[in-house]
This record gives structure tokens, sequence and C-alpha cells, in this order.
């Protein structure tokens, strides 16, 4: 399945369990609408406390296992143990670390100068949405609407062989940003060196998604 990445957690807002994003498509209010589902994912996440609590739990990972339980036994009285056992359980429950995905569902949008503010139906507290900063927020890229003409998707872009327009090629996309105001292109060049190319008709001489490629115009200084 193939997914669009629309925003990304910044913080929480007031006291409700709202999240603060930034919103990385330019659709947001069409995006946001009530009802609609969407995913939450952390894609730096590898190994979490809820996968750990998984080891702990079904004995998979011996190693991990066995330190935590060699840990349990230094303890000599089976009441200190099950004290230690319930404070690795609350510990594994109420960390920040959470699961790589979490389907929620939007419940309202608002603009709040360049970020956007969403309350999702899952979280009611500061203290259940602080447990997903930093993710990002994608749905199926079946339910997203068609762009009007001249407009692209972040991951259409990125892998896009760019070109000169005499036809020698200039680098590869492998990042798309924006700062706020307008679309940045990160292009690593053939010496392995970086820049960044607004993405502005004024630049953009010809994108085509089909063969990954993208014709700059002839601009003194690329």
């Amino acid at each position: 399945m193939e997914y669009v990445t629309l925003a990304k957690v910044v913080s929480t807002h007031g006291i409700k369990g709202d999240l603060k994003l930034f919103p990385l498509t330019d659709f947001a209010k069409i995006r946001f609408k009530k009802g609609k589902k969407f995913e939450l994912y952390n894609e730096d996440l590898s190994t979490t406390m809820e996968q750990l609590k998984e080891y702990v739990d079904s004995k998979e990972s011996e190693d991990i296992y066995n330190k935590i339980i060699s840990v349990i036994n230094k303890y000599t009285f089976e009441e200190d143990k099950t004290k230690v056992i319930d404070l690795i359980k609350y510990d594994l429950k109420n960390t920040k670390l959470t699961k790589k995905t979490f389907e929620v569902t939007c419940f309202s949008f608002k603009t709040s100068g360049k970020f956007i503010v969403v309350h999702f139906d899952e979280f009611n507290t500061p203290e259940e949405a602080i447990k997903y900063q930093n993710y990002i927020i994608r749905m199926n890229s079946e339910e997203v609407h068609r762009l009007p003409k001249d407009t692209y998707y972040y991951k259409d872009l990125i892998g896009s062989t760019v070109y000169l327009e005499n036809g020698d090629k200039y680098g590869e996309v492998i990042s798309v940003t924006n700062n706020g105001k307008q679309d940045l292109l990160r292009i690593k060049m053939a010496n392995n060196k970086e820049t960044l190319i607004v993405f502005v008709n004024a630049l953009i001489k010809e994108v085509d998604i089909k063969n990954k490629s993208i014709i700059l115009n002839d601009i003194e200084g690329l």
C-alpha cells in the first residue's frame, strides 16, 4: 500500500488533546475533514517499549527477556519482585515511545499561522496526544483526490532525475521540503554535493512523473 504524507506533529495544543501540525500539503483544509481516517507513523521508530513488552510477554527475545528477569531476581522477597514487575509494566505503558503506526479519525480542523491544529477522536488530553510528537500523518494514496494541473505529491518528485535544459544531468531529487512559503527540492548533484532548488515555474521547465524526470530552465548560475 502506498501512502501520501500530509503533515508532521509538532506539539500539542490546548487542554483537549489537539495536535499542532506542520502541513506538508497545500490542501490541508480539504484533507482534514471530519470523519476522515489517517495513520500516525513514526518512520524513525525501530525497537519500541511496546515491542519490548511483547518480547517480555512472549519470550521471543530471550536476551532481552533474561536481562529484565535478572534484574527482577536480584530482589529476595516476592513482594519486592512484584513491585519491580509492576514498575516495568507501568513504564512500558506510560512511555512516550509508542506503536510505530496508529490510526486516528479527524474531528476538527483549524489553521494557526503556518501551522494547523487538528483534534482526533482518539485523544482527549495533552498527555495522550504528546506521545505522538514528531510522528508524521499520512493517508492511503487511493483516498487522495486528483491534484490540479502542475501540482505534484512529494513522493512523486523524490527520486526524479534532474536535467539542465541542454540535456546534461544535474542530479537527483533526494527530498522535498517546505519553508512555509514554497516547496524546495533537495538535489544531490554528480559531485555528491547537495543544493536546494525552489520549485517554481521560473526554475522548473518540465516535470515528467511517469519517467521520473525534471528539466530545469536555463538559469545563469546553475
